[in-house]
This record gives structure tokens, sequence and C-alpha cells, in this order.
């Protein structure tokens, strides 16, 4: 557990950050493809994430091996867990009965802006006018990218209590990384995010118990199937990828620039992708948001100073 740890933090972080944002982008079309081939129901959507945070906390497993934590990490770990389950179970009853751009507009704007202001304040980050400008940025990238509209669906205060309550706990999430990755247990990354994982999945599945009705069942010849099951283990391995990277750049960059990038990165390498891999002709608005997004990088990173 340890040796790997120390392999992670000979990496320049910032090419860590590269790398997280790559495989978010992979978990993220492999979600979506996932969503477009098995079309899934609410309880197929808890189950799928199942899945995904098991196969994960067993790479983990693999990576890291196994290795009692500390009562500091199995609190963490356990209150991470719990974060991350209702997190899910808010920001999907919000796109049950709101507009889905908003409520991911929301849900992914929010924690960026709050965790910057969180860094300031809480972490003595320095948060300077040019990185509060690369901040406005993004969150104006994400609304040209997104394409923000209605979808036909009106904005009810149940759906803006789920899309501010998901919100709430997205935010949690990022000030337990930053708690973990600043204490002397730093190290324990690996039984953090299995324990975390775990938890989660645990958590998601009682949520699917009560939330159990006849006319939504979860069809497993829907998800294990030769189409669906490698995509859903790939993303697998993306997530687990994904939070081991965060979890520990949580601890080596400044909050006002890991935030905005590990959240809005994923977005324009998506645009990008569209363009160069898949020949796809992206929207002016999509555009204008891609250069946005970029400069505002540049911008939070202060690349010449």
């Amino acid at each position: 557990m340890i040796l790997l740890y120390n392999i992670i933090t000979t990496i320049n972080p910032y090419l860590l950050l590269t790398i997280s944002v790559i495989f978010a982008w992979i978990f993220n079309v492999t979600s979506n493809t996932f969503a477009k081939i098995s079309n899934p129901n609410e309880q197929e959507v808890y189950f799928g994430l199942i899945i995904k945070q098991v196969f994960g906390a067993l790479i983990l497993l693999l990576l890291f091996g196994f290795q009692l934590p500390s009562l500091f990490t199995l609190f963490l770990s356990l209150l991470f867990g719990t974060c991350i389950a209702l997190s899910v179970f808010a920001s999907q009853s919000a796109l049950c009965c709101g507009p889905m751009t908003v409520s991911i507009m929301i849900t992914s704007s929010g924690p960026m802006i709050i965790n910057a202001v969180f860094g300031a304040i809480f972490w003595q980050e320095k948060l300077s006018i040019i990185k509060i400008i690369g901040i406005i940025g993004m969150v104006i990238m994400m609304y040209l990218i997104m394409g923000v509209n209605s979808d036909g669906k009106k904005s009810s205060s149940k759906f803006f209590i789920f899309a501010f309550t998901a919100t709430l706990f997205s935010t949690s999430l990022g000030f337990i990384q930053k708690t973990e990755q600043r204490s002397e247990y730093k190290s324990e990354i690996g039984m953090f995010l299995i324990l975390s994982f775990l938890t989660s999945a645990l958590i998601l599945f009682i949520i699917m118990l009560i939330r159990k009705s006849n006319t939504q069942k979860v069809r497993f010849n829907n998800i294990f199937n030769k189409k669906t099951l490698p995509l859903l283990l790939l993303s697998g391995l993306g997530y687990s990828a994904i939070h081991t990277l965060n979890l520990y750049l949580s601890g080596r960059l400044q909050s006002v620039v890991f935030f905005p990038v590990a959240n809005g990165g994923p977005m324009i390498l998506t645009v990008v992708a569209a363009i160069v891999l898949f020949h796809e002709r992206p929207t002016k608005k999509q555009i204008i948001g891609v250069i946005i997004g970029i400069v505002s990088i540049l911008f939070l990173g202060e690349i010449w100073a």
C-alpha cells in the first residue's frame, strides 16, 4: 500500500490531473454509452453504480492490498461513502423531477465554486483575481458546452431542493478529501477509498430496496450481457482511477485549481474528442465554450507566473 502511494507521490501533480481528466472522460463516455444501450430505469441506475463501486473496490484492493485503517481514516471513509450515496440519490431524484441540464449545471458548478472558496477560508490558500476570473470562465464554459435548457420540464421547488442537496453532499466530498490528504494518515488512500466505495454501495442497495416497486425492477439480462458488461466494468475502472487520483491531488493542489479543472476538464475533452475522433460538428456555443475553458485553465494555473 505504502509502495504504490510513494510511486504516485513522485509523479508531477499536473500530469496526474491530466490523467484524472482523461479517466473522467472515459468514465463519462462508457457510462453514457451504457445508458444509451440499456436505457436503464431508476433501479438499474443504482444497481449499475453499485457494480462499479464494488468492482472499483476490488481493483483498489489488488493495487493497494489490505491494511487495518486508523480510526481517523475509518471515520472519514464511512462519511465519504455516505456522502457519495446521498449525492447520487439527490442527483437522481432531481433528474426525475426537473430539467437534466439545469440539474447537472447546479451540481457541477456549485461544488467547484464553494470548494474554491473553502480552500481560501479554511486552508489559507491564495485566491487571486486571476484565479477568480478563471473560475467564472469555467462556469461560463459549462453553460455554453451543456446548452442549459428546460428540456420541457418545469423547475419546481422540489427539484431545487434535490439539486441543492446534491450540491451540498458533493461539496462535502471535496472537504473530506482535503481533510484526509492534509492529515498524517494520507498514505492510507487505498483503504480510505475501498471502505468508501463499499459504504456507498451498501447505502445505495438499501435505497434500492426502499424505492423498489412492481413497475421498476432490475432486468439482469439488460445489464449483464456482452454489450453492456464490458462498459460497466470499464467505467468501474475509470471510477476507481478518478477517485484515487483526485483524492491524492486534493492535498497537493490548491482547491481553486484542482476542483475547476477536475470538474470542467472532462467537458472540454468530450467536445474535443467528438470533433477529432468521431468527426462530429460542434455548435458555435460549444466551440466558444472550449476556448473559454482552455483559457480559464491557463488563468487558474497562472502559468505565466
